[in-house]
């Protein structure tokens, strides 16, 4: 099955920015679903191919799309991480933007759309259900305003639950940084407070990224990768310790639909996730004050990026397991 890959841009909610996005498709198939990915921080949708691919071989069609300051969203590639203090708010519109730009561009009015979040991702994915995308949750699409028929679905990849606390100091931080040396300055000790707890998680580790990835291949890959692992801005974190703060609260569950269905699926060894723990702990918020099916798989020996560990093939069995029963299908002989 021969899958296309289009590449288009439209224009980001931060009225400067040109977004570079993909669409991931087998041209003359009507989808049953779409997958609209998100990425994490200091990477680029191109690194999801393979699973993009995978997906549409399941009969979906895939879009997703470099955030502001990521990937050939940026101009000039020492502008790499370089973003403003209220990127959180500019990049979760974002996603809103490319749902309609994608419903538009490939005629989508009336699929079943699920938002896919890895990392920073599902923070903004996370920020999108707690600002009412779930609302009108399996309504059909209207033609004027797709994102106001609400998703058939999220899932959730490599998420973690911030202690609020941590939240406040990270922002008030970044803040005080990022006003005495400006937005774009980057600061080594902003990023160990913001990173540097998952770097140490990791004894005697080869990379300061082995927390990624247990294997060292994988790692190299990101490493070698020049539009990865570039460090973030003051204003950069400064817009990820208000995203995280917003999304932590405890009874975040309150504002889903019920029976609205969320898988959440991280590496048992995630230092983002706290082993595991923090991944619960969301599970827990999100089922609080609400009727909100969230199903969460942990995938022992894996951690941060479990789309590029040796055996992702077992996430990408669940997630298609997941698809199907949301989607009311048993597609896993296809």
């Amino acid at each position: 099955m021969d899958v296309n890959r289009d590449t288009f841009s439209f224009p980001s909610s931060d009225k400067s920015s040109a977004l570079h996005a993909c669409a991931w498709y087998v041209p003359g198939q009507a989808p049953r679903a779409v997958i609209q990915l998100t990425h994490g921080m200091s990477e680029h949708i191109a690194r999801y191919d393979d699973f993009a691919c995978h997906l549409v071989q399941r009969g979906l069609f895939v879009c997703g799309h470099d955030h502001i300051g990521h990937g050939k969203s940026v101009a000039l590639i020492d502008r790499l991480c370089c973003l403003p203090c209220d990127a959180d708010v500019c990049m979760e519109e974002d996603i809103n933007i490319l749902r309609r730009e994608a419903t538009a561009r490939f005629s989508l009015e009336g699929i079943p759309w699920f938002l896919f979040g890895h990392s920073m991702g599902s923070y903004l994915v996370r920020a999108c259900l707690l600002d009412g995308a779930a609302d009108g949750y399996r309504q059909r699409a209207c033609d004027t305003d797709p994102c106001a028929a609400g998703l058939a679905g999220a899932i959730l990849c490599g998420t973690g639950q911030v202690p609020k606390p941590l939240s406040i100091a990270g922002v008030a931080l970044a803040q005080l940084i990022a006003r005495a040396r400006g937005a774009d300055y980057r600061s080594a000790f902003l990023d160990d407070f913001g990173t540097g707890t998952f770097e140490r998680a990791v004894p005697e580790n080869r990379t300061s990224f082995d927390w990624l990835n247990s294997d060292p291949s994988g790692v190299d890959a990101y490493v070698s990768d020049e539009l990865c692992g570039v460090m973030f801005s003051a204003g950069g974190y400064r817009a990820i310790g208000h995203l995280t703060g917003r999304v932590s609260a405890p009874d975040c569950g309150k504002l889903l639909p019920n029976g609205f269905p969320i898988l959440m699926i991280a590496g048992a060894d995630d230092p983002v996730g706290n082993r595991g723990r923090g991944v619960q702990a969301v599970a827990r918020a999100l089922r609080a004050g609400s009727q909100a099916q969230v199903d969460v798989h942990l995938y022992p020996g894996m951690r941060h990026e479990i789309l590029n560990e040796p055996r992702h093939t077992d996430v990408y069995d669940d997630v298609d397991r997941w698809l199907d029963e949301v989607l009311g299908e048993n597609t896993q002989e296809k």
